[in-house]
């Protein structure tokens, strides 16, 4: 198989010795397997002993199965959660499942939500269903219906979903998804891919308590392009908190498409879509997934189609460095390099890639350890940091914000009333702590919202500020 490279360090040092050491074997899946329509996310929930972990959740394909891995020092331990609800026509999980994670920014201690797909089994019943799993509500979580995905041929192979991080709207934090809802195989040939985006309010628990399940979609600029299985996306952060555009990018792929690239969308310039450089060695198929790699800047993509490759990119920003292929996926047991087979799935949290490769590779599952990962690694993220915390200290002038937070940008922006943003600041939290100050002596008494933007979530709050008067 044909491969681009690019030149550059890093991959001359990736190609100097096979990186499958790299690729460690943790705790087998449940007997249901990595069937088509399976996913992964990850993020950080808080048990019912108030320890919070990092987590991966897994929807197993063909099942209405859902569990939870949690890393240790051993193999880490499969934890199962209340089953996916199921429907007349949708008894179990098929082709378009999806799932991602929003962290919940007012929690305390650390929690959020799992968004889910479960996909379409029967073409002659479209399935538009939309649902949010509450890990904190009982021992097992409970799953919620939010509102149904507005596209008449219903969440088909190659839909997909992905966090897009917060934004401000009429001075209020919300929450972001963007979604695919995928193409069947010969059906539709002439359906372009249809792209969404569901916001919701995030509302504290001394102000009711947030709604996930209660927001809105909006449907966006198609790709231009069809999403087929194996259409994937993730949101890329942008690495720079000074760049005009701070806000961020989508990644997309279609799969199986013909000019064989990722997709850029940007939400900032007029919601465009642009090809994201560099050129695919190949065209991608069942099983082809992406995940954004710790530093918040470089996507690591799964070949699908029974390819064995696993590669980086950094497609957020010019210039492209290129694709850095890491030559093999794990080892089957004969030897070989595990085929990524329609079923596989990817997500990253502390550093750590999870995989699977679909369920003719058995039901194994898969970690990376990136080297800046390893126990000592500059970058390294720390237990019990997986979601940002911020203290502010209120003096005469300025308030302080010490953010603690995985390493990598902080940004600081600070609204007034009206949502608009009077101040913003950024610095680079290196051994997982940022301090930033906002001088307010030119801004008027009144009560100011701030966001805290990081590589482990954002955090939100109020600041008051409190002008003399003279007698």
């Amino acid at each position: 198989m044909k491969r681009i490279r690019t030149l550059v360090t890093l991959a001359v040092l990736l190609a100097a010795a096979p990186l499958w050491a790299d690729w460690i074997q943790r705790k087998s899946l449940s007997e249901y397997g990595a069937e088509p329509g399976s996913a992964l996310c990850s993020g950080v929930a808080t048990e019912a002993d108030n320890v919070t972990r990092s987590s991966v959740w897994m929807l197993h394909g063909g099942s209405n199965y859902f569990d939870r891995f949690c890393e240790d020092q051993d193999s880490g331990e499969w934890v199962q959660m209340s089953d996916v609800p199921s429907s007349e026509h949708r008894p179990h999980v098929y082709w378009g499942g999806s799932l991602a994670y929003v962290p919940d920014p007012f929690a305390c201690p650390p929690n959020g939500w799992v968004f889910a797909f479960p996909g379409t089994g029967d073409p002659e019943y479209p399935s538009q269903e939309f649902l949010v799993f509450h890990p904190g509500e009982g021992s097992l979580g409970t799953w919620h219906s939010a509102p149904p995905v507005p596209d008449e041929e219903g969440v088909t192979g190659g839909a997909a979903l992905c966090y897009g991080g917060g934004t401000m709207i009429g001075g209020r934090a919300h929450a972001i998804l963007y979604a695919f809802t995928g193409q069947e195989d010969n059906v539709n040939d002439d359906w372009s891919g249809h792209f969404y985006r569901y916001v919701f309010e995030l509302v504290p628990y001394d102000e009711g308590g947030s709604a996930p399940e209660q927001g809105e979609w909006e449907e966006l600029t198609p790709v231009p392009d069809k999403v087929k299985p194996g259409g994937a996306l993730t949101w890329c952060p942008n690495p720079d908190p000074q760049h005009p555009n701070t806000g961020g990018r989508v990644i997309a792929m279609t799969a199986g498409n013909n000019d064989k690239y990722l997709w850029r969308y940007d939400p900032t310039a007029l919601h465009v879509w642009s090809g994201a450089n560099p050129e695919l060695a190949d065209d991608q198929d069942k099983g082809a997934c992406l995940t954004t790699r710790f530093d918040s800047s470089t996507v690591m993509m799964l070949y699908g189609g029974g390819y064995d490759s696993f590669s980086l990119c950094q497609p957020a920003e010019p210039p492209y460095p290129g694709w850095i292929e890491t030559d093999s996926n794990p080892p089957a047991p004969d030897g070989r390099a595990t085929k990524s087979r329609a079923g596989s799935a990817v997500t990253q949290i502390d550093n750590i890639v999870y995989a699977v490769f679909g369920t003719d590779n058995g039901r194994a599952f898969w970690a990376y350890r990136d080297d800046a990962s390893r126990e000592g690694g500059e970058g390294s993220s720390r237990p019990g940091l997986q979601a940002p915390l911020v203290a502010v200290r209120n003096t005469k002038g300025s308030s302080s914000f010490t953010v603690r937070c995985r390493p990598g940008p902080v940004l600081l922006r600070m609204f007034n009333s009206a949502g608009i943003v009077v101040s913003r600041t950024s610095t680079e939290a290196r051994t997982g702590q940022a301090v930033l100050t906002w001088p307010n002596t030119s801004q008027a008494s009144g009560v100011y919202l701030y966001m805290v933007s990081t590589p482990s979530g954002f955090v939100t709050g109020k600041v008051t500020v409190v002008r003399e008067t003279l007698p």
